[in-house]
């Protein structure tokens, strides 16, 4: 996808605006990033969502945002999985620009290189998060955020069953990314 100079459009939500580029150059900027980073990455770019609904807790007790479409397949898919013996849980859907800076932030401050963070977390307007079509899922009896999940009963079901709700893996295993491998990691249609 080509990055037109005033705008993207992007699947299922709205136009990234001037204002919200300048305000993602500001964040990048504070995290050592640089003014061109925008322009030079290769992940999609995109849109804070304004359509969100609760979705109610996620694992840790805070609020889940999802869109209502992406909430609904989560729904209907969680009902199945248990169906089959099988408990999926959200760690995390939605997420801000801010909230995402605020991720990479704490690393930096532990000493960790961006180089190295970079593998891990995008910055923010890359998250696939800001949609409110992706999430972070987890099991019972597993690590949270942890290659572990790979190995566990929910993981199996997820590859194959999510396809039936519109669900994928966004970063398998040597994904063109260059992100680690996140079996946890699902969205909603976003492709």
């Amino acid at each position: 996808m080509s990055k037109p100079d005033s705008f993207l459009q992007l699947k299922h939500y709205t136009l990234i605006k001037p204002t919200l580029l300048k305000e993602l150059a500001s964040l990048h900027e504070a995290l050592g990033l640089g003014k061109d980073y925008i322009q030079h990455c290769t992940l999609p770019l995109y849109a804070q969502s304004d359509q969100l609904v609760d979705a109610g807790k996620d694992i840790s007790d805070r609020p889940l945002l999802l869109t209502d479409e992406c909430l609904q397949h989560w729904q209907a898919m969680q009902a199945s999985a248990l169906k089959s013996g099988v408990v999926l849980l959200a760690v995390s859907g939605f997420r801000s620009y801010a909230y995402q800076a605020s991720l990479l932030e704490r690393k930096l401050r532990r000493g960790l290189s961006l180089k190295a963070i970079l593998t891990v977390n995008v910055p923010p307007g890359y998250s696939e998060h800001h949609t409110g079509y992706a999430l972070d899922i987890t099991t019972t009896d597993c690590s949270v955020l942890s290659e572990e999940f790979a190995e566990t009963k929910a993981f199996l079901w997820l590859k194959e069953n999510a396809a039936k709700y519109n669900f994928t893996m966004s970063y398998p295993k040597d994904n063109a990314h260059g992100l680690i491998y996140e079996p946890w990691h699902w969205a909603y249609n976003l492709r």
